[in-house]
């Protein structure tokens, strides 16, 4: 179980961006972004990632319709309230400590119930992301036709975190047929030594014998 509040404070203090959209050569991936909105990032795509077979308005259409499909994913928000309120149960523990004991108590014990805390947080996170991604994968069986017929394909990705990936198909194809192509380039020029060999084998037992005809 990752530690995804943990994760996200990281991020911010860091000032890395996690909701960068990724091109791992025969798939994208479109992460969930880290913000109030809970929408898929899609500012970093480019049709060149896809060898301009989909454009730009191609992807932020299917993802609006997305958001209507799933009611602005509201059950992702009643997700994040649900992992919202273990902190709000920390912070109420620690209070009552500095109350009952001191405030030294209380920064001695934050940093042992944080983990257990996030935790917690992150179990209720995942859970509901198992709901939300049966939602979501029903709305991708409905539109998937349309993304097939240019040689892609929407899939949810098996993380735990809510992440949805294109998956570019036509790369399989033609990385498949680049292999093959490689590969008989490679066995011609070693053939041809090896037929000259059998050929000049040959030919030498039949000089021979013209020779002696002669």
């Amino acid at each position: 179980m990752k530690l995804y509040i943990t994760k996200y404070l990281r991020s911010i203090f860091s000032k890395t961006n996690l909701t960068a959209v990724k091109n791992l050569g025969t798939k994208i991936q479109f992460p969930l972004a880290f913000s109030y909105r809970l929408e898929f990032e899609t500012d970093s795509y480019t049709p060149e990632m896809t060898n301009n077979r989909i454009p730009k308005e191609d992807i932020l259409v299917f993802f609006l319709n997305l958001y209507s499909y799933t009611d602005k994913l509201a059950l992702l928000w009643l997700t994040f309230c649900g992992a919202f309120f273990p902190f709000v149960l920390l912070l109420r523990v620690l209070v009552e400590i500095w109350k009952r004991s001191s405030i030294y108590m209380s920064l001695l014990l934050f940093p042992l119930l944080f983990p257990f805390t996030d935790l917690l947080s992150s179990y209720i996170i995942v859970t509901g992301m198992k709901f939300i991604k049966k939602n979501i994968n029903a709305y991708i069986n409905h539109r998937q036709a349309g993304f097939r017929q240019l040689g892609v394909r929407w899939k949810v990705s098996d993380d735990e975190w809510l992440t949805l990936e294109l998956v570019l198909d036509y790369k399989h194809s033609m990385e498949t047929k680049k292999d093959f192509q490689q590969e008989s380039t490679q066995l011609l020029p070693k053939s041809r030594p090896l037929i000259q060999d059998y050929i000049s084998d040959l030919e030498g037992p039949a000089q021979g014998l013209r020779q002696s005809f002669a």
